[in-house]
């Protein structure tokens, strides 16, 4: 009995150990899996890109929340994410507008809308000063004052125009909780911002506009305006 007990000891050791560990590599992965993907792709002597990936709502999963499925036509009433990514003179910069084909719904078109002036109201907010890793919360508090359902699905994220995709003016990597955390505004600088909802019941609405910091505010650099897109 001694020797049972023992090994089941042993064990139970053995498992409480794998299970430290799997946790440990879990959160390893959270806070340094950017550094080292960034790590490798240098070595090869590449571009460092930064891949946003889907992710679940209510335990389900929807790729299509951010991406365009490809493996089907569009079809009457699919709503569009228009993200697009160009490198021009060294530089990363993108834009981003949401397209329905077809008709919208009304109901749809109000979300839209909603999201559209609550990105607005907090552009008008930014100035020299201003600390950018505020802008998520101040989006919630608005979606969620305006009664929009699901308000922790929305990502308002500012980050720089450089020589990787989503770049921030902060040490690397940019893309971890350094990126997460914000920074601050200066005058003369140019820089991206995301307002992304990924969507409840009526599906997804992003934009995305480059702004030069001005004195006074932000100036954006797009003349495409910010409204819902799409052949009607």
């Amino acid at each position: 009995m001694g020797t049972e007990k023992r090994e089941r000891q042993k064990a139970n050791r053995a498992k409480r150990r794998e299970e430290e560990l799997k946790a440990a590599r879990a959160s390893a992965v959270k806070r340094n899996v950017v550094r080292w993907v960034a790590i490798a792709v240098v070595a090869l002597g590449a571009v460092v890109l930064i891949a946003w990936v889907g992710g679940a709502f209510d335990g389900e999963f929807i790729p299509e929340l951010f991406r365009t499925r490809h493996d089907q036509p569009l079809q009457q009433g699919q709503i569009v994410i228009l993200e697009t990514l160009g490198k021009t003179e060294g530089c990363w910069i993108d834009i981003n507008r949401t397209a329905v084909i077809g008709q919208p719904t009304a109901e749809y078109q109000k979300l839209h809308d909603t999201v559209r002036d609550t990105y607005l109201k907090l552009l008008a907010m930014m100035k020299p000063g201003f600390q950018t890793g505020s802008l998520t919360k101040l989006g919630h508090d608005e979606l969620r004052a305006r009664g929009v359902p699901a308000a922790e699905k929305l990502v308002i994220l500012a980050h720089g125009v450089g020589s990787m995709p989503v770049e921030s003016p902060v040490p690397g990597p940019s893309m971890g909780t350094l990126g997460a955390q914000g920074f601050t505004l200066e005058e003369n600088m140019v820089v991206s911002v995301d307002c992304l909802f990924f969507g409840a019941r009526l599906g997804p609405c992003h934009m995305e506009n480059v702004f030069v910091v001005e004195r006074d505010g932000v100036k954006p650099l797009y003349k495409t305006p910010l409204e819902l897109m799409g052949p009607r």
